[in-house]
């Protein structure tokens, strides 16, 4: 297990951040994309049922796939000193049980992260690796969870040919990172990686984020919102990258929500399309939508290059 010091883990971040940047100069875009009629999943779809724009300009999708792509899963697990006992067994149970959901064919890491950020296990297609590192994860200190966040969306596999979903839980909100929450935010939004949040709430009586203070998030901006009144964090950078948050009320509820989470990725489209008609450089929003077809297109809001 690999320990990063607050500096280290921003130093090696922000230099994999610079690798990412320099990949994007490859010409291909692949989107993915989660359709659902209310709570169900739309399957059957082709190409020529999506309406996708770039930066308003209206694409060509070039293919699209359903399952057949590998699936790279980041696991950034919250271990502050309040998941410490039964909490910390059932979320062990639930993220091993997620892993053995993966295909002989997918890869796995795992952060763990209290005051401190953790690489438990760096990217690997053994699984049962991954898994047993679980094992070794103890409940103590704070909670870093934007700093975590952050290096969950960029700590990213070398592989190509895979996509990449994270998986970030916690039972609180942030007390320790470096990091602001915009930031972070900002970076989701320049991601191909669809993150799932999964939050415990309920279990602690105390008002949530009253031990923020403004002491949690280097303040880079006047315009910064307060952070002790930020509660919906894993829900916005979730929604950025076209994810969601799964809130679970008590602890026996995490093994099904993950498992939940692991089947509904694997529902989801991968469009690709090569850009036409729009700037080769900067941010470029998206829209995706269906044509005719009824359906609810989630997915992410941009990309940049």
């Amino acid at each position: 297990m690999m320990r990063l010091s607050a500096c280290l883990a921003l130093a090696a971040v922000l230099t994999a951040a610079g690798q990412q940047r320099f990949r994007t100069s490859v010409e291909a875009v692949r989107v993915d994309a989660l359709v659902t009629d209310g709570n169900r999943p739309v399957t059957g779809l082709t190409a020529e049922d999506f309406d996708l724009r770039d930066a308003g300009v209206g694409q060509t999708v070039d293919s699209i796939t359903l399952a057949d792509v590998p699936i790279s899963m980041m696991l950034a697990l919250d271990t502050s000193a309040s998941v410490a006992g039964g909490t910390l067994e059932q979320l062990r149970a639930g993220v091993s049980s997620a892993l053995a959901m993966l295909a002989p064919q997918d890869r796995a890491a795992l952060i763990t992260f209290s005051s401190d950020l953790r690489v438990a296990h760096d990217w690997s297609g053994d699984i049962q690796s991954v898994t047993r590192a679980i094992g070794s994860v103890r409940g103590a200190g704070g909670t870093a969870l934007w700093d975590a966040t952050f290096a969950a969306l960029t700590m990213r596999d070398t592989s190509p040919t895979v996509r990449r979903l994270i998986l970030v839980f916690s039972d609180g909100d942030d007390t320790g990172s470096w990091l602001t929450r915009q930031a972070v935010i900002e970076k989701a939004r320049r991601t191909d990686a669809v993150l799932y949040g999964v939050s415990l709430r309920g279990i602690a009586p105390m008002n949530r984020g009253a031990t923020l203070m403004g002491r949690s998030g280097i303040e880079l901006s006047a315009n910064e919102p307060p952070a002790w009144l930020e509660s919906r964090f894993l829900a916005d950078v979730a929604e950025a990258t076209g994810g969601s948050e799964h809130i679970v009320g008590t602890s026996k509820g995490l093994r099904d929500t993950f498992e939940k989470i692991v089947k509904e990725f694997r529902t989801r489209y991968v469009l690709t399309y090569t850009p036409r008609g729009v700037e080769t450089t900067g941010w470029h929003p998206l829209e995706v939508k269906l044509k005719t077809k009824r359906g609810t297109v989630h997915a992410r809001r941009g990309y940049s290059r």
